[in-house]
């Protein structure tokens, strides 16, 4: 069943067309992946979604209600979260504090029984410790809960970002670059806990990745994005094999060199120098 629709979605900065008549129909649970080199629209995509970026044209429909104009709290309230390129934990707070705070949008205590410890308050925080905590363990993070998340290391700090948008009980997951900044056996460790988190968590994920075996591995719809416009769309047998995005990724010059052959594109090296996005 469909759960979100976009529309010929278009976005530009100060005349720059950014993101041009992007569609996409995404099914519950489905895992659908965005690539394309850098500047080519994919973090604009994910802003506009989440509410960050107003769209200049088109349209974004959540269960049929639509999402332009509506502010980004209000978006995650309904039931999409979403991660970022670069980390943002609060990196002062705990591990467990971390993902209790995305928790507290769904508290059933008044400001009243908050301030005085009374009422409803100590079932409510007991009950958001506990859930939190499952979260943790699930994610191998539980005899980490107290340490500050700072001092976590890269790869464990993007888990517990994870972590953390799925404490929200979101519908729609936007993972933005999961991979960056990992080394080859924590690109590794990441497809695992993707696919478990695929298996055990009743949500649709969208993919932002540059790290073309991931992608491959995990997502069963993919749609190639260069300078803002759809250029295939396909599942990754098809998106492998399509001579657009080999072009793209590898430019004209290199694209004979690799034409026909499937193995080995070089996906994950952008072709020019152009702003991250």
């Amino acid at each position: 069943m469909e759960i979100l629709r976009i529309k010929a979605l278009g976005h530009d900065f100060g005349g720059l067309r950014a993101l041009s008549g992007f569609d996409l129909a995404l099914d519950e649970r489905e895992f659908v992946g965005v690539i394309g080199p850098n500047g080519s629209g994919k973090t604009t995509l994910f802003n506009l979604v989440s509410g960050i970026y107003r769209a200049a044209t088109g349209s974004i429909s959540f269960r049929g209600r639509e999402l332009v104009g509506m502010s980004p709290s209000s978006i995650a309230h309904l039931g999409i979260t979403r991660t970022f390129q670069n980390i943002r934990l609060f990196k002062e707070l705990t591990v467990l504090d971390n993902v209790r705070v995305a928790k507290y949008a769904a508290v059933r205590y008044s400001g009243l029984e908050a301030l005085l410890h009374v009422g409803r308050f100590r079932t409510e925080e007991r009950r958001l410790t506990e859930e939190a905590m499952e979260l943790l363990t699930l994610f191998g993070l539980d005899d980490k809960a107290e340490d500050p998340a700072k001092n976590l290391p890269y790869g464990l700090q993007r888990r517990l970002e994870m972590a953390r948008a799925l404490a929200a009980s979101p519908n729609v997951l936007l993972l933005d670059e999961p991979g960056a900044g990992m080394n080859p056996a924590e690109i590794g460790r990441l497809i695992q806990l993707l696919q478990w988190t695929k298996e055990h968590f009743p949500i649709a994920i969208v993919l932002i990745e540059h790290h073309m075996k991931m992608v491959m591995e995990l997502c069963q719809r993919i749609k190639v994005l260069d300078f803002g416009v759809t250029i295939s769309e396909g599942t990754p047998m098809q998106i492998r094999q399509d001579p657009k995005v080999i072009e793209v990724y590898l430019g004209k010059k290199d694209y004979a060199a690799v034409a026909g052959r499937t193995e080995n594109t070089g996906y994950g090296h952008t072709a020019d120098n152009r702003p991250h996005g």
